[in-house]
């Protein structure tokens, strides 16, 4: 497209895309009548593809399916095979609402690939719980099975 300037007839240096069914052709307009003169288009640079991500199992397990309101519920999460990038040492506990899900925290795992702690409720519900660990520059993202605990007065 050729712009014009406000109250002249003179053309700024522009350039224009033809694009086709297949291809996308630069193409150089200087001057109010040159001709569309194509532009040399760079030669195409192989893209290397990214070596296949590790994938990583993540499991959550809790102490108990079934707790009385207030108590608290023990929980472990295991990443295998665990990166070795220090990193990239956190694991995502979420619940899910009528929202979708809700992070509950973010906690750091020792060296092993574990964490441990606890959740706890004040009303009577059935919640649902998973546990994510972010994509790293090794690894894939994992996210654990969802895990059900009713809690009951």
């Amino acid at each position: 497209m050729a712009m014009w300037q406000a109250g002249t007839r003179r053309r700024t240096a522009a350039t224009v895309l033809l694009i086709s069914a297949l291809a996308v052709v630069p193409v150089a307009v200087v001057g109010p009548t040159a001709a569309a003169t194509p532009v040399t288009a760079p030669a195409a640079v192989p893209v290397a593809r990214p070596a296949a991500l590790t994938p990583v199992r993540v499991s959550l397990t809790f102490e108990a399916a079934r707790a009385k309101v207030g108590t608290r519920v023990d929980f472990t999460v295991r990443v295998r095979p665990y990166p070795s990038d220090v990193a990239y040492r956190s694991v995502k506990i979420q619940y899910r609402d009528g929202a979708g899900w809700r992070t509950l925290g973010s906690l750091k795992m020792r060296r092993d690939g574990t964490v441990s702690a606890w959740v706890s409720k004040e009303t009577p519900a059935v919640r649902s719980y998973r546990a994510i660990f972010p994509a790293t520059p090794e690894t894939a993202r994992g996210i654990s099975p969802v895990r059900t605990i009713t809690w009951y007065r």
